[in-house]
């Protein structure tokens, strides 16, 4: 209904605002606009239709009917409004001077009743989806209206739950907790305030312990002084002038403050000690603090004392300043007294409570420092008094030329001098020659181009300062001269001044001074400011070029027992190399680290061609010039002929380097030796081929003292025919069989290829025994000193045999067995009717050996009579009893024929009986054999 309204309105409105316009001159033209005016009002009419969309939208969401029915009713009014106002606009417009006539004006309308239609099913439209609307609108007030009653339950005073009421007495008791709860915040803070316990980050740092002592220190030789000790200058000067670090010396002034470092350990580990240097003091056995005056601790580093050791290891080195213009007279009133050095400890205020008030917490260490503050009395160069001592690399100076009087080319040069007197002095003549340090005769120090050579003090403790420089006085002035030669090579590390205790890393980095030789000087001074020597020390230095490396050769020698090779000829296993030829070749050095006893080279190495031929040894055998390139092989050698001097497994170091002339380094080469024990047989050892069973047992045919039956008492048997014993010394072997004796040891031990003996009990054909080939090394395992290194080479099961073992069996003769022809009748019969008498003779059986033919012999004759029968007995199959007949004569011993008859009470089978030939014979230890041949008792 509402649409249809709606519709109505519109066309009337549009009608009679159309019957009511005027005409105007040009209908056409009219016309033409009003079609243009009509298509405005339709896309204002779709604007009206895509806000109602809208609106809809809001109706869906909105919370009550009532807010959708205001939605809807606003809506249709501003889409009334809007069509009315955008129709009156336009018909307003037309009818400005229009003067067509009535059916023009009709034709107009039918055309826009057309229109109009098509606009009327866009309003259908949003009638139907008005309709929707309002079924929606009523989903949600049905569910507003449940929620509703759902809410007046919970919330409602009046129900019965009365939820209200029973909320506001939570909040009141929450209310009370938050006023309790900041109550005891407010104590908290007090006391975190009035503690200062509640700072974990403080408390995770503050010292507990500072101790001298810990684990892999270096107690014994570790000193637990701070060294103050200095002098004041005895002339002006500046030492090293125009040098970085020049040291600058003012008469009756002490040069400069002076620091001293010791180690200690704090625990925690994680304490961080240099962030508490003016926390950190020095306290007297007695208390006395006053030292702290003149020492501050001004830097603290972690220690890197454990090499293996964590990053944080609670180890610190804290350095201690004493400032220049500190008076020693008063310090050292402090440090000492008539019985000699007071103890320090170090102390450290490590209070965590911040307020100003806090009580002062200080950590303590043990008093164990000593302090010394005093003056540094000089050294001189003097034959009575310490010199100037310094090394280059691990060279001491004592043992590098110098130009003492002469170069190596026989040019004259100054002599080195000394102070005259033994001390510095201003005396018209202060120095003099100092014999002592003519060095001419000793070799020049080689340094590669490019690699970096170090010069150290020997007794830095004892002076301040130095510096190198180019040892420019003793410069030869050939042409050109020496030193426009040495001055324009390039090096670094020169002309700069160095802490004693520094050490200086020189290079010459010039490659146009290979093949040349320079000259260097060590300038010392003291902490007085004077110059231990008056004039330095040189040295003089080859300069070769960059040496190249070989490969390294790693050998391994396995050590045999010294009765069969000495130790110091035998050889490693032999290594394939590859090297190059050395052009220049003059002399080697060859090191090694020492054997266990100190001897040096613990080794030697040779190196062989193609053919095996030595071209060079580091003994001395062949010649260093050698070629090289032609080797293949290198093998080792030790030196001392004892292996327990090698420890076992360890490698060995060696170098050989290979110099020119002048002593510079051609090529180098790292050998190692490593001595290992054996694990197993010397080479050659084997059992021999088939002495074993299949199944690894060995059944040892031990030959008896006495092959005739049943005498013998014990068997024997040479190892030398199961052995193959190869290259080892027979002395050194032992084979050992388990349970093989009575009494103590049990087990019997042969040496070599010497003879198994075993008593008769022992030999059954059956029993095993554990049995195990041993090498006797001797002594050469550093882990057993005292005691000969064994190796168990073999291990088997023996069983004790006889020739009437397993091996050997029983069987009636055959023609071949008895020189018969094939078809010659048989001199005996297997079967025997019940009730006969038979005759068995022994000629008639015949033994067939398969570990040896020669054994095969028939029972009236065995084999060296080593068998002997003494009973026998027909027995049936079924039962193993012997029912029909006995033997006679019983026992047998010594008879070679016997008879079978009838056996009383027995009675005629009613078959024929299938039977065996039971003997029982003693072989030559007195066991039993047993013989088993089939026949047959035959029904009567």
């Amino acid at each position: 209904m509402k649409k249809k309204l709606f519709f109505k309105l519109f066309i009337f409105a549009v009608i009679g605002a159309l019957v009511t316009v005027t005409s105007c001159k040009d209908y056409d033209e009219d016309i033409s606009r009003l079609d243009t005016d009509l298509a405005t009002a339709e896309s204002s009419l779709q604007a009206a239709v895509t806000e109602l969309n809208s609106l809809k939208t809001q109706i869906a969401a909105a919370a009550t009917d009532t807010e959708v029915a205001t939605a809807v009713a606003a809506a249709k009014t501003a889409a009334i409004d809007a069509a009315k106002a955008d129709a009156t606009a336009q018909i307003a417009a037309l009818k400005n001077g229009y003067t067509g006539t009535l059916k023009d004006l009709n034709d107009a309308i039918v055309a826009q009743a057309a229109l109009i239609t098509v606009l009327q099913g866009n309003v259908t439209t949003l009638g139907t989806d008005l309709d929707a609307a309002e079924v929606q609108i009523a989903a949600n007030k049905a569910a507003i209206a449940l929620q509703k009653a759902i809410l007046d339950k919970y919330f409602n005073t009046a129900s019965p739950d009365d939820i209200p009421t029973a909320l506001a007495a939570i909040k009141a008791d929450l209310a009370a907790a938050n006023l309790d709860i900041d109550a005891l915040s407010d104590r908290i803070d007090a006391i975190d305030t009035k503690l200062n316990v509640l700072n974990f980050a403080k408390i995770n740092n503050m010292i507990t312990e500072i101790s001298f002592d810990y684990e892999y220190d270096d107690w014994g030789s570790r000193d637990r002084y701070l060294n103050f000790s200095t002098a004041p200058a005895r002339l002006s000067w500046t030492f090293g002038q125009g040098f970085p670090g020049a040291i600058q010396f003012v008469k009756d002034q002490r040069l400069l403050a002076t620091e001293s470092t010791i180690e200690v350990k704090v625990t925690p580990v994680n304490a961080d000690v240099s962030k508490m240097l003016d926390k950190i003091y020095l306290i007297r056995r007695d208390g006395n603090n006053e030292v702290n005056t003149f020492l501050k601790a001004v830097k603290a580093e972690r220690s890197t004392a454990l090499r293996a050791a964590p990053a944080v290891t609670g180890l610190w080195n804290i350095t201690f300043q004493m400032p220049a213009d500190a008076d020693i007279s008063d310090l050292g009133d402090l440090v000492v007294d008539t019985n000699g050095s007071l103890l320090f400890a170090i102390a450290i205020e490590n209070t965590v409570d911040a307020a100003a008030d806090a009580a002062s917490r200080y950590v303590v260490s043990d008093f164990g420092i000593n302090i010394s503050a005093g003056n540094v009395l000089p050294i001189y160069n003097d034959d009575d008094s310490p010199n100037v001592a310094f090394t280059v690399n691990n060279t001491s100076y004592a043992s590098i030329k110098n130009r003492y009087l002469l170069s190596e080319t026989g040019t004259t040069t100054p002599a080195d001098k000394k102070w005259n007197g033994g001390s510095w002095n201003t005396t018209a003549t202060p120095t003099v020659a100092d014999p002592a340090d003519d060095r001419t005769a000793q070799p020049f120090f080689a340094a590669e181009v490019g690699k970096t050579f170090t010069v150290k003090l020997d007794n830095a403790d004892d002076v301040f300062a130095y510096y190198v420089v180019l040892d420019k006085d003793w410069a030869l002035e050939s042409a050109p001269s020496e030193w426009n030669a040495w001055s324009a090579y390039s090096f670094e590390g020169l002309n700069q001044v160095y802490a004693a205790e520094e050490v200086a890393n020189l290079k010459v980095v010039s490659t146009s001074a290979v093949g040349d030789i320079v000259g260097f000087r060590v300038v010392v001074v003291n902490y007085d400011g004077t110059l231990v020597d008056p004039d330095g020390k040189s040295f003089y230095v080859a300069v070769g070029p960059q040496s190249s490396s070989w490969n390294a050769v790693n050998t391994v020698v396995t050590a045999l027992n010294p009765n069969e090779l000495a130790a110091n000829a035998t050889q490693s296993a032999k290594v394939d190399v590859t090297l190059s030829a050395v052009t220049g070749a003059n002399n080697f050095t060859w090191t090694t680290d020492a054997a266990q006893n100190a001897v040096t080279p613990a080794f030697h190495a040779y190196f062989l061609d193609a053919n095996n031929n030595i071209l060079f040894g580091t003994d001395g055998t062949g010649a260093v010039t050698a070629n090289f390139a032609n080797v293949k092989k290198i093998y080792t050698v030790a030196t001392v002929n004892n292996w327990l001097q090698y420890t076992d497994n360890k490698v060995y170091n060696g170098t050989l380097t290979i110099n020119n002339s002048l002593g510079n380094a051609l090529c180098t080469l790292n050998v190692t030796f490593k001595k290992v024990l054996p694990t197993g047989a010397p080479a050659g050892f084997s059992v021999k081929t088939n002495q074993l069973a299949e199944d690894g047992t060995y059944y040892s045919y031990l030959e008896p003292n006495v092959w005739a039956a049943p005498t013998a008492t014990q068997g024997t048997m040479g190892l030398d025919q199961v052995f193959n014993f190869g290259t080892g010394l027979l002395t050194n072997y032992q084979t050992i069989f388990a349970n093989s004796k009575t009494g103590t040891p049990t087990s019997v031990t042969v040496v070599g290829d010497g003879d198994l003996i075993v008593a008769k009990s022992f030999i059954d054909n059956t029993t095993t025994h554990a049995t195990s080939v041993v090498y006797n090394y001797g002594l050469i395992s550093t882990a057993t000193p005292t005691a000969d290194y064994k190796v168990t080479i073999l291990g088997f099961p023996t069983v004790y045999s006889n020739i009437y073992n397993h091996t050997y069996s029983w069987r009636w003769a055959t023609r071949a067995d008895l020189g018969l022809a094939s078809t010659a009748p048989l001199p005996y019969s297997t079967s025997i009717e019940y009730g006969a008498i038979g005759t068995v003779d022994l000629a008639h059986i015949f033994g067939v050996s398969t570990r040896d033919s020669k054994y095969n012999a028939f029972l009236s004759a065995p084999y060296l009579a080593s068998l002997q029968v003494v009973s026998a007995k027909l027995v049936s199959n079924a039962n193993n009893l012997d029912e029909y007949f006995v033997v006679t004569p019983d026992p047998l011993t010594g008879a070679t024929t016997f008879t079978l008859t009838e056996k009383s009470g027995s009675t005629n089978p009613t078959a024929d009986v299938a039977s065996t030939l039971v003997l029982t014979a003693k072989d030559m230890y007195n066991n039993d054999v047993t013989i088993r041949l089939p026949m047959t008792v035959t029904k009567r």
